[in-house]
């Protein structure tokens, strides 16, 4: 296990985490961001250390998605989130942000713990929200199919 004073950035615990250590990135570098997919959507996931605040912000980025559906249901689900802040985008992009006061020592631990916290709390939403999303197509497909018959 590697600690790694608060000067060094939690940004490198992320590389450690991810294996994506590139030798062109200084090790100083204050954010990074990685593609990886979440039920069958590509999510941007974004990494920012803010020294001088001493906060870790993260953020999980979803395109394409209705605007109108998707707003009803956020508004729904901010007012139980404990985690983190979910918004979606007038461009139908969902953004879900977290900050993380660190403070003294960070462990690659705690920073992998964090991040499977995070990761676990963001893909309970999407699913949240891909099930509503799926319950009201449903409902509009069948409201849309017509009976044809004979007496």
């Amino acid at each position: 296990m590697s600690k790694k004073t608060i000067d060094s950035s939690p940004i490198s615990h992320l590389e450690d985490i991810f294996n994506v250590k590139n030798e062109n990135i200084k090790t100083s570098s204050s954010d990074i961001s990685l593609l990886t997919e979440i039920h069958e959507q590509k999510v941007i996931m974004d990494f920012q250390w803010i020294k001088d605040l001493k906060v870790l912000i993260t953020s999980f980025s979803i395109d394409n998605y209705e605007y109108s559906f998707l707003t009803h249901h956020i508004n729904k689900i901010n007012n139980n989130l404990v985690i983190g802040t979910l918004k979606q985008n007038t461009n139908n992009k969902i953004v879900y942000r977290h900050s993380l006061p660190i403070v003294g020592h960070s462990t690659t631990e705690d920073i992998k713990t964090y991040l499977e916290n995070i990761l676990s709390e963001f893909n309970h939403l999407i699913s949240v929200l891909m099930e509503k999303d799926k319950l009201i197509q449903e409902s509009h497909s069948l409201v849309n199919q017509k009976i044809i018959g004979h007496a």
